[in-house]
């Protein structure tokens, strides 16, 4: 994998636009970090309205896609990454997809 998709053409993992709207709004996920165990994910609306816990944020904010990257927005921050196909992930372990930015990389798969 590259180390950085920022820098190379997007990466054959990476969802779409259309791909990350789907999977995101009107959907809850959730995941667990590699590093700590730590539970993280959404509840997001079909317009876009969103419940955030964990690493991806606390409270109500917005899911935005800023071309084919998705961002939660809160009050306080915003956090914003390319959405990959974990190819070893599996629903079962929560790791069917993978949020990545420079600094933060999550697993996750959709829950409802």
């Amino acid at each position: 994998m590259p180390y950085n998709f920022d820098w190379a053409s997007p990466a054959p993992q990476a969802l779409s636009a259309n791909e990350v709207e789907t999977l995101f709004f009107g959907h809850s996920l959730h995941g667990r970090t590699v590093t700590s165990g730590r539970a993280h994910g959404a509840a997001v609306s079909p317009d876009g309205t969103a419940l955030m816990f964990g690493d991806w944020g606390s409270g109500t904010g917005t899911a935005q896609m800023v071309g084919d990257r998705i961002c939660l927005v809160s009050a306080t921050t915003a956090k914003c990454g390319t959405i990959l196909r974990n190819p070893g992930g599996r629903k079962a372990h929560q790791n069917e997809y993978i949020w990545f930015a420079h600094q933060f990389s999550h697993p996750f798969s959709q829950i409802e």
